[in-house]
């Protein structure tokens, strides 16, 4: 019994290795060229208004794929999905290079959204992880991520200084195949009894079990409206940026500055919700996340810019872990690409609500007058957050 205790940890552990290391390459992938892809659009010659349609569709398409994948990957795994997802993101960043127009720009970001990888590597590694530590094991997952996005951040924009801010999808589309042959190569072995033991259940009955939960409800109203105000913030960050500056490194340095916050708080933010309960530490990145985007419309220099940068651990790095865990705390054994699907779904949609709205109200009103009315969207969202959502029943 001993030697199976200490082979299931092994396993677990060696495990935890492969997918962290898919993780981290998936990130340096996404740091590559999201940071500069507003700043892309708009060279050619895109509008503000046009570059939240565009977001906004490809999100809705992503939306809709997403809860009918997670559900099949609980029933047949996750790992195909994980391998087919990075191949067409490569696909897509290799067209998005050749395109120009409204519509050509659309169809490849609608392709490379189309397999959202996120939510099936979080599942994945959810149901390798011991059952009360799960907030603890995906903060120190997480972190991958982070690194991941400084590295290809960073990358990224000295690449497009060097050479061309159209290289950079290349480059991007290179690291996702590398990404796709990784996870083939190293997740192979990844088994969970879990994803073995499901239940042969409809989607149907597998929704109808996850929405019984009142606070799963509650939690991903909350979610939409975080998540509206982070796509708004985080679409046009680099518009806001170009009010300072027009060198494309420096455009897309705070996305990478802000993640050297995350790394530590997505530790300690995880193991700490395991011990006092996900709620307040939720609630707090809220409130934070209005501060923040309230600062930035007072920022004069981009030394400013970059500290409050830095509040990013809070608003990104503790609300997301924490939200993950609280989701796996209100999930049905089994179900747990389904739930996270579903957490994906949710705030994907959100995110056509966020670039849509986004990019109205900064046509309307300009980058600043956008920052002040999602910070105070933000402020409500905490408000609604700590007076409705109730901690989960295992914590």
């Amino acid at each position: 019994m001993i030697n199976r205790g200490i082979a299931l940890r092994n396993r677990a552990s060696s495990s935890f290795i492969r997918i962290t290391t898919v993780n981290l390459l998936y990130f340096i992938a996404l740091g590559y060229y999201l940071p500069i892809l507003t700043h892309f659009l708009h060279l050619r010659g895109i509008s503000d208004f046009l570059i939240g349609i565009i977001n906004a569709i490809s999100y809705f398409a992503s939306s809709i794929s997403q809860t009918i994948i997670g559900n099949i990957a609980d029933k047949r795994g996750k790992i195909p999905f994980i391998v087919i997802g990075n191949f067409i993101s490569a696909i897509a960043l290799f067209l998005l290079t050749f395109s120009s127009s409204f519509f050509e720009i659309t169809i490849a970001l609608i392709l490379s959204q189309i397999i959202t990888v996120v939510p099936l590597i979080n599942a994945l590694l959810i149901e390798i992880s011991d059952l009360n530590k799960r907030g603890e094991s995906f903060g120190k997952f997480r972190i991958s991520g982070s690194i991941g996005w400084i590295i290809g951040t960073i990358l990224g924009g000295i690449q497009s200084e060097i050479v061309s801010i159209e290289s950079l999808f290349f480059t991007a589309s290179g690291l996702f195949i590398l990404t796709a042959i990784l996870a083939k190569v190293l997740l192979f072995e990844v088994k969970t009894e879990k994803e073995v033991q499901v239940e042969k259940r409809s989607l149907i009955l597998d929704m109808k079990k996850i929405f019984e939960e009142r606070n799963f409800i509650l939690f991903l109203a909350s979610s939409i409206i975080y998540m509206i105000v982070n796509t708004a913030l985080g679409v046009f960050l680099p518009r806001y940026m170009e009010y300072y500056t027009q060198s494309p490194f420096w455009i897309t340095f705070p996305f990478a500055f802000a993640a050297i916050s995350e790394i530590p708080l997505m530790i300690y933010s995880g193991r700490l919700s395991d011990k006092i309960g996900r709620k307040v530490l939720i609630t707090f990145g809220l409130t934070v996340l209005a501060l923040r985007i309230f600062l930035y419309t007072l920022a004069t220099n981009i030394i400013m810019i970059l500290a409050i940068s830095l509040l990013n651990g809070i608003t990104f790095g503790t609300v997301y872990v924490v939200s993950v865990a609280y989701v796996s705390d209100l999930t049905p054994e089994g179900l747990h690409s389904t739930s996270q699907s579903v957490y994906n779904i949710t705030i994907s949609l959100a995110t056509v609500i966020g670039s849509f709205l986004g990019g109205y109200l900064a046509e309307l009103y300009g980058v600043f007058g956008l920052f002040r009315i999602i910070a105070f969207i933000s402020l409500l969202d905490a408000l609604f957050f700590h007076i409705t959502v109730r901690e989960a029943n295992s914590k």
